[in-house]
């Protein structure tokens, strides 16, 4: 029963992430770190340390939030983060 109960959880997760035209992560348990943080950022520079696969910068990327990202990591990514123009 508490296994129904977290796939529920993850299902409505994903779906918001989804509805707020977030990219969800590969690994869903990690869909619940990127619904909770990625809201709540805003406009400013980030750095992301170990960040191969970094959905938080792809995903902040997609606010258009004003900011310079950087991203360290020995591995290349497996999601790029592809910023559109701002003005």
């Amino acid at each position: 029963m508490q296994v129904l109960k977290i796939e529920a959880r993850g299902s409505r997760v994903y779906c918001f992430l989804l509805q707020n035209g977030f990219v969800s992560h590969n690994l869903t348990c990690k869909d619940w770190d990127l619904a909770h943080i990625v809201p709540e950022i805003g406009d400013g520079n980030f750095l992301d340390m170990g960040s191969s696969d970094s959905y938080i910068l792809r995903n902040i990327s997609l606010k258009r939030i004003h900011g310079e990202m950087y991203g360290i990591d020995l591995r290349e990514p497996d999601v790029p983060v592809i910023r559109s123009n701002i003005s």
